[in-house]
């Protein structure tokens, strides 16, 4: 029968005493004991240890900002912010932006490089641009702002148009006028203006309202209602052509049969050779004008822009201050004279003769 070889024995070695296997195997049991200690202290300690996450650039999703993780019942994403954009941020791009570049232009139309605060202010210059005959208007800017816009003329272009309204004055006397072409740089645009100088020794009366007046007919009046002998006359007349706009408007009036009606006052009437003027002169058209006497006497010799000369000789219960009315006979239909109302035209007034 084969020996038996003991498993701690090596190749060369002593063989070990009895005592000695003892020890040997109590050494082996000691040192399992520990190692399967060793082991449940390892595993006990990571049991209890906390979990944490690996190092991560980017929040996972559901994570609160502390890095501490949300329960999936609050876990919620927020958006990114993006670059603040606020109405206090509107209005401070738009004040930094010239109000010039913010509206829209016509073509051939410039916006003036300012803005106004006041529209009033820019309103001024534009009636001022207008005057010189500059086309001119008013825009607001989103900001509120108030920007000019006009049209630029230059020089050919305003001389141009300057001496075509002298052509258009050639009725009145293109003599008594004069062009004036200069350059506003205000708006680097060139400006015309046809003035009329008053005529040496006359005085400037300043500027004044232009209406015209006619001779009433009759046809251009309704037929009804009749009207049977009215205060002063005999006959049966029209109402309309009698009262309203007709001749007690006008002051006289030429009816169908061609007998001229005068307006006394107190809805009476009479009837004249011709339509008498205050100054008991007969109405003439292209002479006559009816004044303030309180402004103008009668009997002057006038100068008037956009007329000519005229005479003062007839004045009107509606003829009040800086206003004139000018005869223009049978020459305008009634319905035509409401088109030649005139703003601001300028009046000179003869010196008076002295006694020699």
């Amino acid at each position: 029968m084969a020996a038996l070889v003991h498993p701690f024995r090596t190749l060369g070695a002593k063989p070990l005493s009895p005592s000695g296997s003892h020890n040997e195997t109590r050494l082996v049991s000691l040192l399992g004991l520990a190692l399967l200690f060793a082991i449940a202290v390892l595993a006990s300690h990571k049991a209890t240890a906390p979990q944490q996450a690996p190092p991560s650039s980017k929040p996972e999703h559901g994570s609160s900002p502390s890095g501490l993780t949300a329960s999936p019942e609050t876990a919620t994403t927020t958006p990114e912010p993006g670059p603040p954009h606020s109405a206090a941020t509107t209005q401070q791009a738009i004040a930094s932006t010239g109000c010039h570049e913010l509206i829209s232009l016509p073509p051939g139309w410039l916006a003036l490089e300012r803005c106004f605060e006041e529209a009033a202010e820019a309103q001024a210059i534009v009636r001022r641009l207008r005057a010189a005959n500059v086309h001119a208007t008013t825009s607001t800017d989103p900001g509120g702002r108030t920007v000019i816009r006009y049209q630029p003329l230059s020089e050919a272009e305003a001389r141009s148009a300057g001496k075509q309204a002298l052509t258009a004055r050639r009725p009145q006397g293109s003599d008594l006028y004069q062009l004036e072409v200069k350059r506003d740089p205000l708006v680097n645009s060139f400006t015309w203006q046809v003035s009329m100088p008053c005529p040496e020794d006359w005085l400037e009366a300043g500027s004044f309202k232009l209406t015209a007046y006619v001779l009433a007919q009759e046809d251009d009046f309704a037929t009804e209602p009749r009207i049977e002998d009215p205060c002063g006359l005999s006959g049966n007349y029209s109402k309309p052509f009698l009262f309203g706009d007709g001749v007690r408007m006008q002051g006289s009036g030429l009816t169908n049969q061609g007998e001229v009606v005068h307006f006394k006052g107190n809805n009476c009437f009479e009837i004249l050779d011709c339509p008498r003027t205050a100054s008991t002169a007969c109405a003439k058209s292209g002479r006559t004008v009816a004044v303030d006497p309180r402004v103008i006497s009668l009997g002057s010799k006038l100068l008037i822009e956009d007329i000519g000369h005229r005479v003062a000789e007839d004045t009107g219960g509606a003829i009040r201050g800086q206003h004139i009315d000018v005869y223009y006979g049978t020459e305008l239909r009634l319905r035509q004279a409401w088109s030649h109302t005139r703003e601001d035209r300028k009046v000179c007034v003869a010196p008076t003769p002295t006694a020699g």
